[in-house]
């Protein structure tokens, strides 16, 4: 049986995280979690990044209710 390739494109890595959150992760937000240095990253080619599949698979990404944030921020403002 042949192995997988340890490393993935941002598309293929952005699947994954969706399917292993619950929710639709981007491919920004796999660039940026590899900024970060949550997940491994090389470079391809001048544009291309490929990202370490075993890292990918482990990694969770939580979802933040932005409704909650906006409410505050909203009481916030009316407050002042």
């Amino acid at each position: 049986m042949p192995l997988k390739n340890e490393w993935i494109e941002g598309k293929e890595a952005a699947a994954i995280l969706t399917r292993n959150s619950g929710h639709v992760v981007s491919l920004d937000y796999v660039r940026k979690i590899a900024h970060k240095r949550l997940i491994r990253f090389r470079k391809k080619d001048g544009r291309t990044n490929e990202y370490y599949r075993p890292d990918v698979e482990a990694y969770r990404v939580k979802k933040i209710d932005t409704r909650w944030k906006r409410s505050s921020e909203e009481s916030a403002q009316s407050e002042k």
